[in-house]
């Protein structure tokens, strides 16, 4: 006997308890019809329909405007938005970018400083290539710095 679930039971999305939730709600597609803008148009010509019924749940909408470079922009759950130009892109490369637009979750990446100091300093940080001497240029008051031998030819500081 072969057991199958039911449709209720299978599993579904990633990022919800039981379904999936998608992270795009709105796509905004900008065109115009100066030259460059050929590949959005033949794209909003064959694609954009058939986009918007594989998915009903996000709002997508057209606009022209003469004179813009052609763009989209990608508005996520979180209010977080994604602006991609489009400029000179056949479909092929267009459909990319749709694809990574619905895949991104729409956060931005957060990149930590590794330290943190409340009196940054004007001259930046410190490298061990920062003095060339090492520590014969650095010296107490009143004390002499310690004779170097050199090098034939190297002149005395």
């Amino acid at each position: 006997m072969v057991l199958t679930p039911q449709k209720e039971f299978a599993v579904r999305g990633v990022n919800g308890i039981r379904r999936f939730i998608p992270q795009l709600r709105k796509l905004t597609i900008f065109y115009s019809v100066r030259p460059g803008a050929e590949g959005i148009r033949e794209y909003i010509d064959q694609h954009v329909v058939s986009l918007a019924k594989k998915h009903p749940e996000v709002a997508i909408s057209v606009l022209e405007r003469n004179g813009w470079i052609p763009s989209m922009i990608g508005e996520y759950v979180n209010g977080q938005s994604r602006k991609v130009s489009l400029k000179k892109m056949d479909v092929p490369k267009i459909e990319i970018q749709v694809k990574q637009l619905f895949g991104v979750p729409g956060k931005t990446a957060v990149f930590r400083k590794q330290w943190y100091t409340d009196n940054p300093t004007v001259q930046g940080n410190w490298t061990p290539f920062l003095n060339p001497h090492g520590p014969y240029n650095l010296r107490a008051p009143g004390k002499r710095t310690p004779r170097v031998p050199r090098a034939k030819g190297v002149p005395e500081l």
